[in-house]
């Protein structure tokens, strides 16, 4: 049911996007006396979406894909803080001549990030973040006294640190910045006694 709430969230971002940045692209063309603050900067709601995949290294191996959004403030040209709803998926396997290896990865949440902004195209970001889910994992192995199998699976919540690093592409302005977004998340889990890392390449938009 979460799963289908978070998926239900970004989806629709990307329906109303054409018409945010519709009325954005009107008020900065209009008059923006009263919005702008004594640094001639217009603080704003900036919002995000973005997907991408890459491997699963750590505790768990194989290759991983994700989708966020982003909901939140802009308060300055160099500070944005946002919450940011995610959804990861990912397997794995791996054989040899004795033993066989599979892996599933599932997992939904949010985290809250600060993020910085440079010279409007570049920004980094960082913070905590909680997802349910699980993992699961089965190995078999073969011996002369026959095959012997393992199954481990680890439950939710989890605790994390989210990261994103990369540049925006597009047009600026004292009350808009926005374009499609293009760079690297890590997802850092802690699972039992492991550290999940997955960093991804992703592509998206981000208006800010």
């Amino acid at each position: 049911m979460k799963t289908s709430v978070l998926t239900i969230i970004m989806l629709s971002t990307l329906l109303i996007a054409p018409s945010i940045t519709f009325a954005q692209d009107q008020t900065s063309d209009g008059d923006t006396s009263g919005q702008l603050g004594d640094d001639g900067f217009a603080r704003r709601f900036r919002w995000g979406i973005t997907g991408g995949g890459g491997p699963m290294v750590g505790g768990y191996s194989g290759f991983g894909v994700g989708l966020e959004a982003r909901f939140g403030m802009q308060f300055t040209p160099l500070l944005g803080v946002y919450a940011q709803p995610t959804l990861l998926a990912g397997a794995g396997a791996r054989a040899d001549i004795d033993s066989a290896e599979a892996t599933g990865v599932a997992l939904y949440g949010l985290g809250v990030l600060a993020e910085a902004d440079l010279m409007d195209l570049f920004f980094v970001g960082a913070g905590p973040e909680l997802l349910g889910g699980g993992f699961a994992s089965a190995q078999v192995s073969a011996s002369e006294s026959g095959a012997n199998g393992n199954l481990e699976a680890a439950t939710g919540p989890f605790f994390g640190v989210a990261t994103r690093a990369g540049l925006v592409l597009g047009s600026s302005s004292p009350t808009h910045r926005g374009g499609f977004s293009l760079g690297i998340d890590w997802h850092f889990l802690f699972v039992s006694d492991d550290v999940l890392m997955m960093p991804m390449v992703f592509l998206g938009y981000d208006s800010f």
